[in-house]
């Protein structure tokens, strides 16, 4: 009874998953210019812009010199392992970034993010879960691969780590906002605020 359950709950969520990546693709491949990605937050819907010519990446270090190396102005350095590569792509976000990918396959490719305000989110593969006090991880969220990580400081957050991309986590996190035992899932956005909001505005 309790394996029907998990397979008829795990069966809607995919359905979900499909039809919203199906609604962003049509809309990515019918504009570049109006890209979009969205994602629910209980009832609300969060839509961010996709930078028109940023792309996050990641990758091991010895691989991020090479690429910094070869980029020059266009690297973005953030940390050892992580950059941005700010320059002038051709074509929707997943022609631009299989370009990248191409270029360079042994790294990450992920989109930039973009608030109103121009605060960059960049995501890589991860979400918070805080779950009801003497809660269990949900089944739904288990049978999804991720890696969980509990927080030593607060016994009902945890850190799940994947290898999903932004697109597709977006649309889990929004799948998963009323399961059982769930206080808030959310993506965990690296958030870079610019210094001057001016300089990273949409492009």
């Amino acid at each position: 009874m309790i394996m029907k359950y998990l397979t008829q709950t795990l069966m809607a969520i995919a359905l979900l998953i499909g039809a919203t990546a199906a609604c962003t693709k049509a809309q990515s491949d019918e504009d570049s210019s109006t890209e979009r990605m969205s994602y629910l937050q209980k009832d609300e819907r969060i839509t961010l812009s996709v930078a028109r010519n940023q792309l996050y990446i990641s990758g091991a270090i010895d691989e991020m010199q090479r690429v910094q190396r070869v980029e020059k102005d266009s690297y973005e350095y953030l940390t050892f392992t992580t950059a941005v590569i700010k320059k002038t792509f051709l074509g929707t976000y997943p022609t631009r970034a299989r370009y990248l990918q191409e270029l360079y396959p042994k790294l990450r490719v992920e989109p930039v993010l973009v608030e109103p305000d121009g605060t960059r989110l960049l995501l890589k593969g991860e979400v918070i879960v805080v779950l009801e006090k003497g809660a269990i991880m949900p089944a739904e969220i288990k049978g999804l691969g991720f890696t969980i990580t509990p927080d030593s400081k607060n016994p009902e957050r945890y850190i799940l780590s994947s290898n999903y991309a932004t697109e597709r986590l977006l649309q889990i996190v929004s799948a998963l906002q009323n399961v059982k035992g769930v206080v808030s899932l959310t993506p965990n956005f690296d958030r870079r605020v610019p210094p001057k909001r001016q300089d990273y505005q949409v492009k």
